[in-house]
Order: C-alpha cells, then structure tokens, then sequence
C-alpha cells in the first residue's frame, strides 16, 4: 500500500465506525543470493556477481552506486601476528605490535572497485531486478593467497569469497607396478 493517510468504515458489533489508516513510507529490500565465492585473485581480475533484488517497500527504490569494498587476505592476521611475535616475542610488546603492524602495513590490499552496471535504476515496490556486481581486484592482489570480504548494499551485507587458482603444467600419472 502506498504510503499516505486512507480512511475508512468498519463495523464493530451493530454500529459503524469511521476509521483512520496512516501508511508510513517504507524503503524494504531484498537481495539473494547474499553470499559468492569466485576463483582467480590475479591482480585487476573482475568478477561479476549477478544479484536479484526486490522491491519490498512501498516507495520506489533506486539502485545505489557502490565504489568500493575491503577485502582481506584470509590468513593476513595470522600471518602478521605469527611474523610478529616470531621475530620480536622475546622483546617489549610494542616492538611486537609495531612489527605486526608493520606486517599489517606491507600486506593489505588496496580496495576492491565495486560497480553496479544497472546503478540509478528505479525499482517499484513490488518489482524485482537483476542487478550485474563488478569486483575488480586491487592491483596489490596477490594471486597465491585467497580474500574474503563483506560490502553493504543499501541495509543489506552481501559477503565475497575469491580462493586463489593456479593452473599447473604437471602431467600426473598413475601407473601400476
């Protein structure tokens, strides 16, 4: 129902009543699925997630640009307090904490570009559209190493998985003796 104010007669025992309805504005939406996993973290590699999203509010929804997202290296925080307190444990804590810190540093990614190619289409309550989601890896990706993140769409969390993949030339054979 459209927001606004609607009035009505109900009928309560043997009398009728004049009855108010205030319908507030509702932005709702939906998005499925919610969660991807792609495989290739070369550097620049874009992935596309293809999204359905519903409209359901009662207020026409435009789809938002997005820009861009964190992701992480699935093992950076092991990795990072493991080097830390591999090569400083035997020191102060800070000069442990600044050699994980520093691993931090040298590790992280830049940011994932996140584009919506059907950004500032309008969606009516009720309706639903399919909507193409670019990932673009950093250029500071490393391809050995697998990432994961979140990114908000609207009041919604959409969470990212890309394993990395590497194609190997060795023939394998198995021969019996």
């Amino acid at each position: 129902t459209p927001p606004g104010t609607y009035e009505s007669h109900i009928m309560l025992g043997n009398e009728m009543h004049k009855v108010k309805m205030i319908v507030q504005p509702t932005i709702a939406i939906g998005v499925f699925p919610n969660t991807f996993t792609f495989q290739d973290t070369t550097p620049g590699k874009t992935h596309i997630a293809v999204i359905t999203l519903s409209n359901n509010g009662n207020m026409p929804f435009q789809v938002p640009e997005l820009k861009h997202a964190a992701v992480l290296d699935m093992d950076l925080l092991c990795r990072a307090f493991g080097k830390g307190f591999r090569e400083k444990g035997k020191d102060d804590l800070m000069s442990t904490l600044n050699e994980v810190t520093r691993n931090l540093k040298n590790n992280l990614t830049d940011w994932v570009s996140i584009s919506v190619d059907e950004h500032g289409q309008i969606v009516q309550p009720g309706e639903s559209l399919l909507l193409h989601v670019n990932f673009t890896l950093p250029k500071n990706a490393d391809s050995r190493r697998d990432y994961d993140g979140n990114f908000r769409f609207w009041d919604k969390e959409i969470s990212v998985v890309i394993k990395s993949h590497r194609e190997t030339n060795k023939n394998i054979s198995y021969e019996h003796r």
